[in-house]
């Protein structure tokens, strides 16, 4: 029973199964039997940059399988500009859970509003793409009337469809796997980023304020301290990329010291732009790049949605599910621990894809 379970803290095992446990005593739900009149359809995605990102072939699946539906998507703030002009979507719903970082305050009165806004709704159709007890419960507290997830991370008890997931698949396969279990079955895994012409605009003031025609983009920052490079290495390679491009350091407010010692220690300045752009005017900085070299992180999926050339540095993440490895896109991996990576080994993927 318990090795269905893939959850990212092994403490929380036996508390989910409990849970599971007791649930399956006060809910008994058919499993996977066929939809019915599917208009209105909730799709969950509570998490980070990349999965929004790599979510985008499943809203298209959705879209095109439900012409008609109206699809809404319910995201935190932090990625809600990201599908704010995605056609395959005609709602985005943002909410900020207590579980994620940042959050300091609870207000009981404004979360109970929030939920009965949600119910009058009427879903047909809730989708959780991450699986997990804590969204599949909020999928339940839409009242839709049916309800769609994996169930490797608690839950089950409360969805009528479960996915029959997978291990071996990129995140992306993953996503659309799930939808199988409802009848859709596409094999378009695409990325897009939907830019809009206001940002192509800042893009390109940004360029010519600082006189940049070519350059390459090196992004430090990441979801988590165990997935940095070493920001000396970054200078190194800098300092090999600047003798022909320009280089721009991206990253948020909280990488601005990343970007700060990779300054110190390249000889040709770079220039900083951590903290002094939008998701959207990132991505869109990064569709004109030569070249984005990043660790595992919400760029990285970016730079594949948009068709740019990519060095991607592994250590601790599953480079299988998550990393991309064609012929625009290099994967770096060192298993354990990515700070080991040395230079070279990012200096000759820079030759192989002939930057």
């Amino acid at each position: 029973m318990l090795s269905k379970y893939r959850l990212d803290y092994k403490r929380n095992l036996y508390t989910t199964a409990f849970v599971d446990l007791i649930g399956k005593i006060f809910f008994h739900y058919k499993k996977n039997k066929g939809l019915k009149n599917i208009n209105k359809i909730l799709v969950i995605r509570l998490d980070h940059i990349g999965d929004v990102i790599t979510s985008i072939p499943t809203l298209r699946a959705l879209r095109r399988a439900y012409p008609k539906a109206h699809i809404s998507i319910m995201l935190r703030s932090l990625t809600k500009e990201l599908i704010e002009n995605c056609p395959y979507v005609d709602e985005v719903i943002v909410y900020d859970p207590l579980w994620y970082r940042g959050k300091k305050t609870f207000s009981i009165l404004k979360h109970i509003k929030f939920f009965k806004k949600i119910r009058r709704n009427n879903f047909d159709l809730a989708i959780d793409l991450r699986g997990e007890l804590r969204n599949i419960f909020i999928a339940y507290l839409s009242k839709s009337r049916y309800r769609l997830a994996y169930d490797v991370k608690g839950g089950d008890f409360l969805l009528t469809h479960i996915g029959n997931y997978d291990d071996s698949l990129h995140i992306i396969d993953r996503n659309l796997n799930l939808l199988r279990t409802i009848g859709i079955n596409s094999k378009d895994k695409k990325l897009e980023l939907f830019i809009s012409n206001e940002e192509k605009l800042f893009v390109d003031n940004l360029l010519k304020k600082n006189k940049i025609k070519k350059f390459v983009i090196l992004h430090p920052g990441s979801g988590g301290p165990l997935k940095l490079w070493d920001n000396k290495k970054f200078a190194e390679v800098g300092n090999f990329l600047s003798k022909k491009y320009s280089i721009i350091l991206t990253g948020s407010d909280n990488e601005k010291w990343m970007a700060d010692e990779i300054m110190k220690n390249m000889k040709n300045k770079p220039i900083n732009l951590s903290g002094k752009l939008s998701l959207m005017q990132l991505a869109e900085l990064i569709r004109r790049a030569e070249l984005i070299i990043c660790p595992d992180s919400g760029p990285m999926h970016m730079a594949k949605a948009v068709n740019t050339r990519l060095i991607a540095l592994f250590g601790t993440s599953l480079s299988h599910v998550w990393g991309y490895n064609d012929n625009k896109s290099i994967l770096i991996e060192n298993k354990g621990d990515v700070k080991l990576i040395n230079k070279e080994r990012v200096i000759n993927a820079i030759r192989e894809l002939k930057i």
